[in-house]
């Protein structure tokens, strides 16, 4: 065996060691256990129609704001952007629509999670670069997930667009 893997396997025994959660060490961002329990309850108990998260310190993701089950889709885009134009945030989505079957007269509720990256274009680059590396960690950690938005501008979060690329995953 050579000295390198010897390392490696060593260095890995380390961290399991002290606890540390492997599946964040690309950027070394963890989730927050609040995090995972609040996306639970959007998933399973429809609690909540949307949840906001935000990295702070540069070492955890945390909850930043929670909508309502009642809460409209443009609630949910003011308070994506109520950090200002240079912030990024995380944001999962529980979206509500109508679809018609093929050949079907009537139309079925279809809800979909969505979990969006939101980085606006005016953003620094050491935010855009910590939030990208980071967004693996959190498609890990959220489990039921139909879809993965990375949006920058406010075009491409928009009801229209995010409801078009959830329908392709439809079938008809």
């Amino acid at each position: 065996m050579c000295r390198v893997t010897k390392y490696f396997r060593r260095s890995k025994r380390i961290i399991k060691r002290r606890g540390i959660n492997c599946s964040n060490m690309a950027s070394g961002i963890e989730v927050a256990l609040e995090c995972k329990n609040i996306f639970e309850q959007i998933r399973r108990m429809k609690q909540y129609r949307y949840v906001i998260f935000v990295i702070k310190q540069e070492r955890e993701i945390t909850v930043e704001v929670i909508g309502e089950r009642d809460a409209a889709y443009d609630n949910f885009l003011d308070d994506l952007r109520k950090g200002g134009p240079q912030e990024c945030r995380y944001a999962v989505f529980d979206y509500a629509y109508h679809h018609q079957c093929q050949g079907a007269s009537s139309t079925c509720l279809k809800e979909k999670l969505f979990l969006m990256l939101w980085c606006p274009m005016q953003a620094k680059i050491k935010d855009k670069m910590l939030y990208s590396s980071s967004f693996a960690a959190l498609k890990k950690e959220f489990n039921g997930v139909q879809k993965y938005i990375q949006a920058t501008e406010l075009e491409e979060a928009c009801r229209e667009c995010v409801e078009e690329q959830l329908r392709v995953l439809d079938r008809d």
